[in-house]
């Protein structure tokens, strides 16, 4: 093998590598980049979380007083009519 047969050989291997590096580094970004848009949905389903157990905390309240004028209703339809008009 003379010297140039042992170049032309190298080079091909660089070539290949530099492709194959290209390769990796490009996977890498659109690996990151859909790893960064999962976190940021997680971190929006997280605040709509918070959204919804507030307002089921005033749903509970609002279920409460249903329940409490429904029991009134059930015990004395007369006041809890009176109780409507006021």
């Amino acid at each position: 093998m003379n010297f140039l047969d042992w170049m032309n050989m190298n080079m091909v291997i660089d070539i290949a590598f530099l492709v194959f590096a290209g390769a990796v580094v490009w996977k890498f970004r659109k690996t990151s980049k859909i790893i960064e848009m999962h976190k940021q949905a997680i971190v929006e389903m997280h605040g709509n979380i918070k959204v919804i157990d507030d307002k089921s905390n005033a749903n509970s309240k609002n279920i409460e007083d249903t329940r409490k004028q429904l029991t009134a209703t059930i015990k004395n339809p007369l006041l809890a009519k009176r109780n409507l008009k006021k």
